[in-house]
Formats: C-alpha cells, structure tokens, sequence
C-alpha cells in the first residue's frame, strides 16, 4: 500500500464554517485520484465494521464512472482507474445489510481510503454520498454550519436516514445527482472547473424527477423544458 498525500483544508485556505462544517479534516493533495476495483484484500473486516468485499461489477463500475465523471465536471480533479495502490478502492460490502448500512466509506488519509455500497444496484444517491466520503467530504457538523446550508436540500452528505424529515419535504425525493453545497464546498478544496464557461444549453423533461445542482461557469445559458 502506498503513503498518500493529504492535506487539512486550512491548508488550501479554506477557513469558511461553512465549507469546514462539511469536510473531513483532511482531503487528497494535488488534482488526480486515482481509484481501484480489484485491490481489495487489504480492507479486514472487524466487529464494528465487518466487511466481505465484492468486486463491483460492470453496471455498478458503470454507474461509479458517472458520478466520477460529475465530480470532474465541476472541479479540477482527474479520476484515473489503476490496479492496485488506488487512492480509493470502490467495492461491494455483502456485510452492510446486516447492520442496517447502504454504504460505508474511510475518507482521505495516509494509506488510502475506500467507498463501499451494499449492493451492485444501489440508490444512485448512496454511490454519491460514499464516494465523497472517500473523497473528503463529511457529514454535516451542525455545531459550524450555517443555518442556510443545514439542508438535505443543498446537500447530499446527511446520512440516509435523516433525508426525508425536513417538514416532509423530502420525503418523496432523493438526490439524482450533487447539489448544490456539495459543489461549493468541492470547488473550495479541489478547484473550480471553468470548461463550462460557453454558451450552455441544459435540457429537462417533465416526465422524469430531478433533484440536483446546476453548475455552470459562465456564458448565457438556456434551460430547456420538455414537455
């Protein structure tokens, strides 16, 4: 296993509560993280967290490569697959259900980190809310957070089973993609992707649900809606 870089965020001058109260106190060093499927072995398994670790197959790498893709679309980082000494390995835990668990995840640190769902078709938001986890985001610490950003609405990191009791309004949704303080607090430690800085054109269909952030980096932009 090798030794990675990380960093606390006050490093990289975040010093803003508001993006604190939603990370880690230490996050990947540089722009590319890579990630593994196969290095699995090295993860034990323990009381308070068992694990028996399952080779992600290809809808889930599939959906994986998605959210990367996502994660890329609004920072600087750069995923890159390697076999083995990954920054984050991404499996499948068979031992999760058996404690209640969707998802499991160990973020940045100086040995590296992995993300972990219970099954190989999970709730597109779980696969969100670990791999961030992995890499470095937290859940909400309301003792900092700003009152405005102590949300399930503009975040996707409160655990699962705080979602949908925010005076019911959450109740008949979930997440399909990052909202909108994920991508703030992302761009604070890992840099802002301006690509998207042209002439847009974004598309939704009233047949189907969204609930996600939109991040765009400039430009006159155009959202489309389909009946």
């Amino acid at each position: 296993m090798s030794v990675f870089l990380n960093v606390k965020p006050e490093t990289l001058g975040v010093v803003d509560d508001k993006y604190l109260g939603l990370l880690y106190s230490r996050v990947w060093s540089g722009d590319v993280v890579t990630y593994s499927y196969a290095d699995l072995a090295q993860w034990e398994t323990s009381e308070e967290y068992p694990i028996n670790a399952v080779p992600a197959d290809a809808k889930l790498r599939e959906l994986v490569g998605s959210v990367l893709d996502e994660i890329e679309a609004v920072t600087n980082l750069e995923f890159k697959e390697v076999i083995s000494d990954a920054h984050i390995d991404i499996f499948v835990n068979t031992k999760l259900h058996e404690n209640g668990f969707a998802g499991q995840a160990v973020g940045p640190n100086g040995s590296g980190g992995y993300a972990a769902v219970a099954a190989q078709e999970p709730i597109i938001r779980t696969l969100y809310h670990e791999i961030l986890h992995a890499v470095g985001l937290s859940h909400p610490d309301l003792t900092i957070l700003p009152d405005n950003v102590q949300s399930g609405q503009v975040t996707i990191m409160y655990p699962a089973n705080a979602i949908g009791y925010e005076d019911g309004y959450l109740k008949s949704f979930t997440p399909t993609d990052l909202l909108a303080h994920d991508i703030e607090t992302l761009q604070q430690v890992y840099g802002i992707n301006k690509s998207s800085s042209g002439n847009d054109d974004y598309f939704f269909d009233t047949a189907d649900v969204y609930y996600e952030g939109l991040f765009d980096a400039g430009g006159t932009d155009t959202i489309h809606i389909l009946d």
